[in-house]
């Protein structure tokens, strides 16, 4: 089983693939792939260089570039999370294996920057306000080139919407029942 989980930044994309890493999983981002890719070419891996690198990547090599990659880490009979998926060229590569399935997870905008703020993960990373917040997420919602992130189109093609807006507990109940929903036992 392929899960892909699509989504804005904070909305828990991580939190649902450590939890299925819990359940046997093993997760591949996209976002680490083209991190490792901004390393290589001498890039700082703040959040606008690593939007742009994804972008230029899309366009020098097609819209599934990274599902490309990220499909020749997978082994056939293994279960995998697929996160960070922000094109729907990305989708298109990784839907022609049967075993596929795409999951949004979303959260209130609020909640999301908190947490990107609390998490305080690679601090050239993160906005430096509210406001640099949400013009770095209205780049990734919708774009017209095809080649840039277009969350909003990936979500519309999701099979479900994981709402992660309270407590750990509940997120981790919504993933189980997702779980079961699609033949897997908890």
């Amino acid at each position: 089983m392929i899960i892909g989980a699509t989504g804005k930044m904070g909305a828990g994309k991580d939190t649902f693939a450590i939890y299925l890493g819990k359940k046997g999983f093993i997760h591949i981002s996209l976002s680490d792939i083209i991190r490792q890719e901004a390393v290589a070419r001498g890039i700082e891996p703040s959040c606008r260089n690593l939007q742009d690198l994804g972008n230029v990547l899309r366009r020098e090599y097609g819209n599934g570039v990274l599902s490309k990659m990220a499909q020749k880490r997978i082994i056939p009979g293994k279960n995998y999370v697929v996160t960070s998926i922000r094109n729907v060229g990305e989708i298109e590569v990784l839907i022609q294996n049967k075993e596929f399935v795409l999951i949004a997870i979303d959260a209130p905008q609020t909640i999301r920057f908190a947490r990107i703020t609390a998490r305080n993960y690679q601090t050239k990373t993160l906005p430096l306000s509210f406001e640099d917040f949400q013009k770095l997420e209205e780049r990734e919602l919708i774009s017209p080139e095809s080649s840039d992130q277009r969350l909003d189109k990936c979500a519309a093609l999701a099979k479900t919407v994981l709402l992660n807006d309270v407590e750990l507990a509940s997120f981790h109940r919504q993933i189980d029942i997702l779980l079961e929903s699609l033949g897997r036992r908890v």
